[in-house]
C-alpha cells in the first residue's frame, strides 16, 4: 500500500525562523504545496521580513491563511505553554478545524565558529547558542504538541532542520555540532515515544545563507578553507533546490519516523 503524502490535507503549519534565508523560502513554497484553509504561523524576531513573507504568500496561494508573531527563540520565557497558548488564541487559531498539524523547527544558530571547544568561556554566547538550539526548540515543541493533544488532530508531523554537523564533528565548531546533535537525538526519542507522530531529522545541505557567511569565518583553518572553497567554486545549495527535496520527501513519505535524511541523500 502506498504511504499518504503529508501535503494533501489541510494543515495548521508552523515555522520558525521563518522571516529569511531556508525558513522563508519552506513558508514559500509550502504555501503553493497545501491544500487550501491550510493555515500558515511563522515565527521569527523581524516582524517586517515576516511580513513581506506573508505578502509574498498571499501572491503565491491566496486559499491559505498566513499569521506571523514576533517570537524569539532562545529566551524561554517566550517558549512558554502559556505564551504559545496566547499566539494561538491571538490568532483564533483552533486546532479543531485542522486535519495535520505541521511543526517546522528551523530556527537556529551556528554560534561563535571563531573559538575553539577550550575557548568556550562566554557564558551568555553559549547559553544563548544552546537555549536557542536546543531548549527552546524543545519547549516550543512541547507547548505545540500539548495543545493538539486536546484536540482530534489526525496527523501530526514534526520536521527538525538538522545539518551534517548533526552527525559530524568539524573542528572549531563545538557549540553548533552539539546542538545539532542534541536536537536529532530528541527528535528521534520523540518518534520512539509517539508513533501517531511522523517525525523527520533534515539536513539541507551546505546551504547559501547567511549563516554561511560565518562558517567562512571558522577558527579551523581547513574548515574555513572548506567553506571558502564551496562558495568562490559555486558549490553551496540554493535554498530553492534543498526545499524541493524536502517538498518531495514529505510527498512520497516513505521516511521512518525519526530518520535523519540529507538533501544528498534524496
Amino acid at each position: 500500500m502506498a504511504a499518504t503524502s503529508l501535503l494533501k490535507v489541510k494543515s495548521f503549519c508552523v515555522i520558525t525562523g521563518a522571516s529569511r534565508g531556508y525558513g522563508r523560502c519552506i513558508a514559500e513554497k509550502l504555501a503553493t504545496n497545501l491544500p487550501k484553509d491550510s493555515t500558515f504561523l511563522l515565527l521569527a524576531r523581524d516582524t517586517q521580513q515576516l511580513a513581506t513573507v506573508k505578502e509574498n504568500i498571499n501572491t503565491l496561494n491566496d486559499s491559505v491563511q498566513v499569521m506571523y508573531e514576533k517570537f524569539d527563540q532562545s529566551s524561554l520565557n517566550e517558549c512558554s505553554q502559556s505564551n504559545i497558548r496566547n499566539i494561538l488564541s491571538k490568532n483564533k487559531i483552533e486546532m479543531k478545524n485542522f486535519d495535520q498539524i505541521l511543526i517546522i523547527h528551523n530556527a537556529g544558530t551556528v554560534g561563535d565558529l571563531t573559538k575553539f571547544a577550550w575557548e568556550m568561556t562566554d557564558i551568555s554566547s553559549v547559553e544563548t547558542a544552546m537555549n536557542l538550539n536546543v531548549t527552546g526548540t524543545i519547549l516550543l515543541n512541547a507547548a505545540l504538541l500539548s495543545e493538539v493533544r486536546n484536540s482530534n488532530v489526525g496527523f501530526k508531523v514534526v520536521i527538525n532542520i538538522s545539518s551534517l554537523a548533526a552527525v559530524q564533528a568539524f573542528s572549531s565548531w563545538s557549540v553548533y555540532c552539539s546542538g545539532k546533535a542534541a536536537r536529532d537525538m530528541f527528535f528521534q526519542t520523540l518518534a520512539k515515544e509517539d508513533s501517531t507522530i511522523k517525525v523527520l531529522n533534515w539536513a539541507p545541505g551546505p546551504l547559501d545563507t547567511d549563516m554561511q557567511k560565518q562558517c567562512r569565518q571558522s577558527a579551523d583553518d581547513t574548515i574555513r578553507q572548506l567553506c571558502n572553497d564551496l562558495y568562490k567554486d559555486g558549490k553551496l545549495v540554493r535554498c530553492e533546490d534543498s526545499v524541493a527535496k524536502l517538498i518531495v520527501a514529505l510527498d512520497n513519505n516513505t521516511f521512518e519516523s525519526g530518520q535523519h535524511i540529507d538533501y544528498f541523500d534524496v
